[in-house]
Protein backbone atom coordinates (compact mmCIF):
# COMPACT_ATOMS: atom_id res chain seq x y z
CA UNK A 1 0.00 0.00 0.00
CA UNK A 2 1.52 3.40 -0.95
CA UNK A 3 2.31 5.90 1.77
CA UNK A 4 0.15 8.98 1.95
CA UNK A 5 1.19 12.42 3.13
CA UNK A 6 -0.67 11.66 6.34
CA UNK A 7 1.49 8.55 6.92
CA UNK A 8 4.75 10.47 6.57
CA UNK A 9 3.78 13.68 8.39
CA UNK A 10 5.76 14.13 11.62
CA UNK A 11 3.26 15.05 14.32
CA UNK A 12 5.79 15.94 17.00
CA UNK A 13 5.92 19.57 18.11
CA UNK A 14 8.42 21.63 16.14
CA UNK A 15 10.84 22.04 19.05
CA UNK A 16 11.03 18.25 19.37
CA UNK A 17 11.72 17.87 15.65
CA UNK A 18 14.48 20.51 15.80
CA UNK A 19 16.09 18.79 18.79
CA UNK A 20 15.85 15.39 17.07
CA UNK A 21 17.43 16.73 13.88
CA UNK A 22 20.30 18.23 15.85
CA UNK A 23 20.80 14.96 17.75
CA UNK A 24 20.81 13.03 14.47
CA UNK A 25 23.41 15.40 13.00
CA UNK A 26 25.61 14.98 16.08
CA UNK A 27 25.28 11.20 16.15
CA UNK A 28 25.93 10.87 12.41
CA UNK A 29 29.01 13.09 12.53
CA UNK A 30 27.53 15.89 10.43
CA UNK A 31 28.18 18.09 13.47
CA UNK A 32 31.64 17.09 14.61
CA UNK A 33 32.71 17.10 18.26
CA UNK A 34 33.74 20.52 19.58
CA UNK A 35 31.97 22.38 16.77
CA UNK A 36 29.35 24.99 17.51
CA UNK A 37 25.71 24.24 16.98
CA UNK A 38 24.02 26.26 14.24
CA UNK A 39 22.98 29.72 15.38
CA UNK A 40 19.46 30.44 16.55
CA UNK A 41 18.98 32.63 13.48
CA UNK A 42 20.09 29.86 11.14
CA UNK A 43 17.78 27.33 12.83
CA UNK A 44 14.89 29.81 12.73
CA UNK A 45 15.33 30.12 8.97
CA UNK A 46 15.90 26.40 8.42
CA UNK A 47 12.79 25.33 10.34
CA UNK A 48 10.68 28.47 9.84
CA UNK A 49 10.44 28.69 13.62
CA UNK A 50 10.36 31.44 16.22
CA UNK A 51 13.26 32.21 18.54
CA UNK A 52 11.26 30.80 21.44
CA UNK A 53 10.74 27.49 19.62
CA UNK A 54 14.45 27.17 18.82
CA UNK A 55 15.39 27.99 22.42
CA UNK A 56 12.90 25.38 23.64
CA UNK A 57 14.56 22.83 21.32
CA UNK A 58 17.95 23.56 22.91
CA UNK A 59 16.45 22.71 26.30
CA UNK A 60 14.68 19.58 25.14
Amino acid sequence: MPETHEDTFDRRPLHERIAADLRDEIMSGVLAPATNLPSTQRLKERFEASSATVQKAFGY
